[in-house]
């Protein structure tokens, strides 16, 4: 094996084959007492290329005051940061700091912690079972008309079939719906809210925003599932995430790779384009266009094909 150590902040030490390339590197160590200010790391987030900066110190020497004013400044630039933590503990206690820290500014700031998404799938399912259900707003009318009546439960019964549940085993079908509440398995789960304020509109942009995730999540090889179901216990969902009252939760989503489960072979049948696609079929005249050429004008008509 052979050695190459270099290096004065910082020592590196690669190995390898000898007289080969390195395949490994120890990075050993750093020097105490560097100096840092907020305007040297304000210098680096103001560069076109992406800063890499790594900030060691003893237990209480600040390295979280430095974090925190690093992403106020990306909050005041509206721009979204994410502080990651090894343990749930001292992402709990970070979330406390900076909430106290930044309580002047205004700034939205949310903890995620794995523990979250199961207190919220149980929270949900105690009032499921005990039936204290609160919409968050009404997602079909109270009388459901033809055709969609039918096709609603055309979809549940091909949904029943493929879990081997009889149409009539109402305790294994309501076994069936409560999987909606832990995100049928899935290790992500996404909500998506807005200001309760806004109009059709922007119910509109909530949905084309939510296609949009679904297509990069396809992209990168994951699955999703939109979840209306979560916004029948609007309060509990409200409270367990801490999200304002001022804001509407739209909808769940679950997120994570396909699972080799009955829903996943669902597909639902299909209406006919001309059902409910309309083609309009004119011929188009556009106007005449004139061409003067020296004292002679020459008119040239222009006839639009069928469309």
């Amino acid at each position: 094996m052979s050695f190459n150590t270099f290096g004065k902040l910082f020592r590196f030490t690669t190995w390898g084959e000898s007289h080969g390339p390195a395949i490994g590197c120890i990075v050993d160590g750093c020097p105490p007492n560097i100096p840092i200010s907020e305007k040297e790391i304000q210098k680096d987030m103001n560069n076109t290329r992406p800063m890499r900066r790594l900030v060691q110190g003893d237990v209480g020497s600040g390295k979280t005051v430095v974090a925190a004013a690093a992403m106020l400044s990306v909050a005041k630039s509206n721009f979204q940061s994410v502080l990651l933590c090894p343990t749930e503990v001292l992402a709990e206690q970070h979330f406390k700091n900076f909430s106290q820290w930044m309580k002047n500014e205004k700034i939205e700031m949310n903890l995620l912690t794995g523990k979250t998404k199961k207190k919220l799938t149980n929270a949900v399912l105690e009032a499921a079972e005990t039936g204290n259900a609160n919409l968050e707003y009404e997602y079909m009318p109270s009388k459901l008309k033809e055709p969609y009546i039918s096709r609603k439960r055309a979809v549940g019964y091909a949904l029943y079939e493929l879990y081997g549940i009889k149409r009539d085993d109402y305790p294994a079908r309501k076994a069936a719906m409560l999987r909606n509440f832990e995100f049928f398995g899935a290790p992500v789960g996404l909500f998506f809210r807005m200001d309760r304020e806004l109009l059709y509109g922007s119910w509109l942009d909530v949905g084309m925003f939510m296609q949009n995730v679904m297509i990069l999540a396809r992209g990168k090889g994951l699955e999703t599932c939109p979840q209306q179901a979560w916004c029948e216990f609007g309060p509990i969902v409200h409270k367990v995430l801490n999200i304002p009252d001022d804001e509407i939760i739209i909808s769940g989503m679950s997120m994570g790779y396909a699972a080799k489960a009955p829903e996943n072979t669902l597909v639902s049948e299909r209406v006919p384009l001309d059902d409910f696609a309309t083609f309009l079929k004119q011929c188009l005249f556009l106007p005449y266009t004139f061409l003067k050429i020296h004292n002679r004008t020459l008119i040239v008509t222009i006839f639009a094909s069928e469309l």
